[in-house]
């Protein structure tokens, strides 16, 4: 391969990650928010620690009521399906909410951060706001 063939593949390949990158994470581009905050832009340690072990400690919760209630309300033979039903629904559902919320409260704010994606800081100095104005 020559170096023409070599610097066109890696513009062609620069292109579709861009447009990739805008096809999983939608986010509009705010350059001036962007330039005034870029110094606090660097990952944050502590926060990262503990987003992932929150996720952690989810899945132990959810391991612990997989083992303690799910499996043993399976095994139980005199159950009628129905009452198998009834018996599992809250458990399931729990497990649900919990993994719901570590995956869109915990995963995906530590990936913003291991990645820098320059919007997850976005909304913070609003959100710290101590009045309306």
């Amino acid at each position: 391969m020559s170096d023409l063939q070599k610097k066109e593949r890696e513009k062609n390949m620069q292109r579709l990650s861009k447009k990739l990158f805008f096809l999983i994470s939608p986010y509009p581009s705010y350059r001036k928010f962007i330039e005034e905050h870029d110094s606090r832009l660097s990952i944050h340690p502590k926060y990262l620690f503990v987003k992932l072990l929150v996720s952690f400690l989810t899945l132990l919760v959810n391991n612990i009521l997989i083992v303690e209630f799910i499996e043993p309300a399976c095994r139980e033979t005199n159950l009628s399906f129905v009452a198998l039903i009834f018996k599992l629904v809250p458990l399931t559902f729990y497990i649900n909410m919990t993994l719901y919320y570590m995956v869109m409260d915990n995963v995906i704010a530590a990936l913003a951060e291991v990645t820098r994606v320059r919007n997850r800081m976005f909304y913070l100095d609003w959100w710290n706001a101590r009045t309306v104005s």
